[in-house]
């Protein structure tokens, strides 16, 4: 069944503009909605970033802040460094004498006595293994020659003693076949004191 549009074709014709001119106004309002939306999730994630960047300098600050109430005890650690490499100086090829002096009361045979004795330090020479740091050298008297060779099989019993040698023997009493001879010795770093090799986790001697 066929409709036959009975309205004046002005009023037509104002219906189809009112129509387009809807279209329009919504289309424009969705378009605006949309607009809208994302300006929202863009603003959500600018404000969501922004909260990281202060969350990131607030960290930023407090390490910074660690950081400086850290800076004295690095600067006291700089100073106890600096004092340690100041005594390990002061210390270096320290030996002591008083110990040198026992163990020559400990090694010194019965029948035999010291009527001397020197000790040299000088700069360190490295052979092989081997750090020299100074010479030993003592005069001592003895009865018989079996005594003399006593000695330096002894000498080489104390750490840091070594390489012992006797150039000469003279009788001084034949009659009581007294010995009079002079010993020398090299000195290795083992003859140090701990401090004096660099170790200054010993204070002593």
């Amino acid at each position: 069944m066929s409709q036959v549009n009975l309205l004046p074709p002005d009023i037509l014709q104002r219906q189809g503009t009112r129509k387009l001119a809807t279209t329009i106004v919504v289309g424009g309002l969705v378009l605006l909605g949309l607009i809208l939306a994302f300006y929202l999730l863009q603003a959500n994630r600018l404000a969501g970033v922004n909260d990281d960047i202060e969350a990131q300098e607030r960290t930023n600050t407090s390490i910074e802040q660690e950081i400086d109430a850290l800076e004295p005890f690095a600067d006291l650690q700089v100073e106890a460094d600096q004092a340690v490499e100041m005594l390990r100086n002061a210390y270096a090829g320290e030996m002591s004498f008083s110990q040198a002096l026992m163990d020559m009361s400990r090694i010194t045979p019965s029948d035999s006595y010291l009527q001397s004795l020197a000790v040299g330090l000088e700069s360190p020479t490295v052979d092989g293994d081997v750090t020299f740091v100074g010479t030993l050298a003592f005069n001592a008297q003895a009865i018989g020659i079996d005594t003399v060779a006593l000695w330096i099989s002894r000498v080489e019993e104390i750490e840091g003693w070594v390489n012992p040698w006797i150039a000469t023997v003279e009788t001084t009493d034949s009659s009581l076949d007294i010995r009079t001879f002079p010993v020398n010795a090299d000195l290795t770093s083992e003859a140090l004191t701990a401090r004096g090799r660099g170790d200054m986790g010993d204070t002593g001697g």
